[in-house]
């Protein structure tokens, strides 16, 4: 009886084991990749570029083989020697750029030209004083909630 048992509790034991292994095994967890797409999302971004005619193939083939990094480095460096070809950002509201122009106000920077083209009603012009204000002075750029995305561009 005593040796029926033990045969018993060494097959528990072995079930139990043979599960837990499996199931390390068995799972498939990835971490997420950037942008929520396999390659960060650059796929799209090439495909754009290539029909509109720009030769992306480095990037592409940094893309195919996997490294996120050199295809990332890569379009950084192609929209800087194309800056024409760079997807525009879309504009902000004006309430956005208000707070903006509030924020900066109130770490004491000038941003008066900014502000007056918002009263006037003119947001493109508001956001591109921005951004070039944002261009000479980096460190005031707010931080991205997400602090994975880069800022706007």
């Amino acid at each position: 009886m005593k040796k029926a048992s033990n045969i018993i509790v060494s097959l528990i034991i072995t079930l139990v084991l043979s599960v837990m292994i499996c199931s390390v095994f068995a799972e498939d967890t990835h971490a997420a990749p950037p942008n929520g797409h396999p390659n960060g999302g650059f796929d799209k971004m090439v495909q754009n570029l290539s029909e509109q005619g720009f030769d992306v193939s480095k990037i592409q083939a940094a893309i195919d083989s996997g490294d996120n990094d050199t295809a990332r480095k890569l379009l950084d460096e192609f929209y800087a020697a194309h800056p024409e070809a760079k997807p525009k950002r879309p504009e902000m509201s004006a309430e956005q750029l208000a707070k903006i122009i509030q924020e900066l106000k109130e770490k004491g920077k000038d941003v008066t030209a900014i502000e007056t083209a918002l009263a006037g009603g003119n947001t493109t012009a508001a956001q591109s004083l921005l951004d070039e204000f944002w261009k000479n002075n980096p460190g005031e750029r707010p931080a991205p909630p997400n602090q994975s995305e880069k800022p706007p561009q």
